[in-house]
């Protein structure tokens, strides 16, 4: 029997063929560049706990591939009253309200994240990071294990990205495109933010948008000029999604401590077939798989990840939300 991710990496294959004979726009952008070799200051959102725990190590949360810190919703909140622990949602390079640089490389993003913890006297962290925010978690936890208190991966694995996930990307970034041109000026953020996925969703074909979930997060988007464009640097995701096997750097190291991988059993990037070699870099790492999640297992089974992030992090909480 075909199982869902497989399902799923087809459906995409069609639609990234499908969209290959539209025209292709690149956005411009009036952003100043920095320097890939210098650090960023990281724009973030911070959700304090009233009876916060002096001492405790705070959390921050790493969004995925072309998202920003908006995308966690109140889930920083959530996680600051439940644990007592201050709770940092940040823009990586690139994206939402972060400054953008030449090219994108994941070194940069562990060189911002470094000057971030600095910046806020942070010694250690929880890191939770999903997709791309995932890989740079991981990556931060090799290169530098005393700065981590916890670690949590959601929905990326170490083993190589499939070329389907990446003709996911591809499609959406294309399909973005063509949808941002027709959200009509006049609109206020808010509503411009709920309309775009819902265009989106428009120009997948029929047969394939059981696959797709597009939310008002997927983007976020600013106005210039009485025009809609993207606060996500789309052409330097593009360029690295070309060269992705140089973009990523491969695994070096071990991280010991406490880790949790939550996954999506329906995602195309099927992490639970990776077990071996997650537990080879990090040998205390807990699997949990997700039955009716797909990639962004936050947003489509919020619940279910709360109660697997909080069960985690502080082994006492058994209620649910």
């Amino acid at each position: 029997m075909t199982s869902l991710p497989s399902l799923c990496c087809r459906a995409w294959t069609g639609l990234s063929s499908f969209l290959a004979s539209s025209p292709s726009v690149k956005p411009k952008s009036s952003q100043k560049l920095a320097s890939n070799s210098e650090p960023v200051q990281l724009a973030f959102h911070c959700a304090q706990p009233q009876d916060e725990e002096e001492g405790k190590a705070p959390i921050t949360l790493l969004h995925g591939i072309t998202a920003s810190k908006e995308c966690w919703f109140d889930i920083p909140q959530i996680l600051a009253k439940k644990t007592k622990r201050k709770v940092y949602a940040v823009d990586l390079r690139h994206h939402g309200d972060s400054p953008w640089s030449d090219t994108f490389e994941f070194d940069s993003n562990i060189l911002d994240l470094q000057h971030f913890m600095e910046t806020e006297k942070i010694d250690k962290v929880i890191l939770v990071g999903h997709s791309m925010g995932g890989m740079i978690a991981i990556k931060f936890a090799l290169a530098m294990p005393q700065k981590i208190e916890k670690l949590v991966v959601e929905d990326v694995t170490i083993g190589k990205i499939p070329q389907e996930v990446i003709q996911l990307l591809e499609s959406k970034l294309e399909i973005a495109k063509a949808s941002i041109k027709e959200i009509p000026g006049e609109l206020d953020d808010v509503a411009a933010h709920k309309l775009l996925p819902k265009i989106m969703i428009q120009k997948v074909p029929p047969d394939f948008r059981e696959f797709v979930r597009f939310d008002e997060n997927t983007f976020t988007l600013k106005k210039v000029n009485g025009k809609f464009t993207f606060k996500v640097n789309i052409n330097a995701i593009e360029s690295a999604l070309k060269r992705l096997s140089g973009t990523i750097p491969k695994p070096n190291g071990c991280y010991s401590g406490s880790t949790c991988f939550i996954y999506g059993k329906k995602s195309p990037f099927n992490v639970g077939s990776d077990e071996n070699i997650i537990k080879r870099y990090f040998p205390n790492a807990e699997l949990i798989g997700i039955e009716n999640a797909g990639h962004t297992v936050h947003n489509e089974c919020r619940s279910e990840f709360l109660n697997s992030l909080l069960s985690f992090l502080c082994k006492e909480y058994t209620a649910r939300l």
